[in-house]
């Protein structure tokens, strides 16, 4: 296929999201004050991308249907069954998004077939695990961008509790101090994420009245004071004494392996991922939590975020991760350097961050214009390509 196809994408509605910020990035208004807070670029039948191919508008699907091999290349359709493998976002996080974690294939499948066998339908609140495939996941900051995300050293978690001196959970830190390890780690952290009732309530209670009574409170008490006015009947909000608080610069990311724990809760990001739907709730949510399952794919082992540190060739910024289903690479085109594709590619999805300028293919006689909020699918089979004008683009393609 010698063309390029623009892309129709979906946004998705969520209350965490921000009222602005997709708008400004896409260059639309918001008539109707809506919280935006997903724009999904791929296939994934809960927000599949479009194109207009063949004079008719088609989902990107039965576009590469078509001719997998041609379209995707064929290393990335022999790896992936024809489909394509990754999800591209932008994300705009206004409010805390759900603590979490991600399962592994193989954690995946198991629980994909065991909750098909207890016939639970794919759709309904309280299924776990809407398909078989892991989730991964890359996020690259737009804005400043903060996370919580895996747990802060055994000493740390223990010294913020015990400042705290929690009603309910004495004996349970007392083990916990004895057994500074993965098992105590998540022993303790269900005891605190499964009290309910009357226990909950004492629990938020003095955790609000402590971090009430700092006269110089850090950067925590006031994450968790603004998260008890989030989610004010949520265990989650002491999340910030578990976890690291992580701050992103513009063009810094990090990478979300599977077992991972974490919670965006500010910023605008590009976030690239495995084709999954797959997320384990533990709190800071209102939809389903189940804190058995969460808790046998979660790695209760302190560790620091995965930030990445792209490699530069030329103009192009690539963000190496530990996995093969997708890459995701920022390109710098200006007025005298721009950019110039390889002519062996996998598929590729493009948008346009900033600026205007031209995509320019040798076999199509008029140039493709690209500016801002603009979004392309780039079939593995279509020649090279060059960017010319003065852009900013950011890419998803395999790795």
């Amino acid at each position: 296929m010698n063309e390029i196809y623009p892309l129709i994408n979906q946004i998705k509605n969520y209350a965490w999201g921000s009222q602005t910020a997709l708008p400004k990035i896409l260059g639309r208004k918001n008539a109707g004050f809506e919280n935006m807070a997903e724009y999904w670029m791929g296939t994934h039948p809960a927000g599949p991308s479009r194109v207009l191919a063949q004079g008719k508008e088609l989902l990107l699907s039965e576009l590469i249907a078509q001719d997998p091999k041609s379209i995707l290349g064929s290393e990335l359709a022999r790896l992936h069954n024809n489909t394509l493998p990754f999800l591209f976002k932008i994300i705009a996080v206004e409010k805390c998004l759900s603590l979490q974690a991600h399962p592994s294939k193989t954690q995946a499948e198991a629980g994909f077939a065991s909750e098909n066998r207890l016939n639970i339908p794919v759709t309904a609140p309280e299924r776990n695990y809407r398909d078989d495939n892991a989730k991964p996941e890359i996020i690259c900051a737009i804005t400043p961008f903060s996370a919580l995300a895996g747990f802060r050293p055994h000493d740390q978690i223990i010294s913020a509790f015990e400042a705290i001196k929690f009603s309910h959970l004495q004996k349970e830190l007392s083990d916990y101090k004895i057994n500074r390890n993965e098992p105590g780690l998540k022993i303790f952290f269900k005891a605190v994420f499964g009290l309910n009732g009357r226990e909950k309530k004492v629990f938020l209670k003095e955790l609000m009245d402590y971090c009430l009574s700092r006269k110089k409170p850090d950067k925590s008490i006031a994450l968790i004071l603004n998260l008890l006015k989030e989610y004010p009947d949520d265990a989650g909000c002491i999340s910030p004494l578990f976890l690291n608080d992580v701050q992103l610069k513009p063009r810094e990311a990090m990478f979300i392996p599977a077992g991972l724990v974490h919670a965006y809760y500010r910023g605008t990001g590009f976030e690239l991922m495995s084709n999954s739907d797959n997320v384990l709730r533990c709190g800071l949510t209102i939809k389903h939590i189940d804190l058995d399952e969460f808790s046998d794919i979660c790695r209760f082992v302190p560790e620091e975020s995965n930030k990445i540190r792209p490699d530069r060739i030329g103009n192009e910024n690539a963000y190496p991760i530990p996995v093969k289903d997708f890459l995701l690479s920022d390109i710098l085109v200006k007025e005298d350097a721009p950019y110039v594709s390889r002519s062996a590619r996998q598929a590729e999805i493009l948008f346009c961050l900033s600026g205007a300028g031209k995509i320019i293919l040798d076999s199509v006689p008029e140039p493709y214009e690209a500016s801002q909020g603009m979004c392309f699918f780039i079939p593995s089979d279509a020649p090279a390509y060059r960017i010319e004008g003065r852009l900013e683009i950011f890419k998803a393609t395999m790795g």
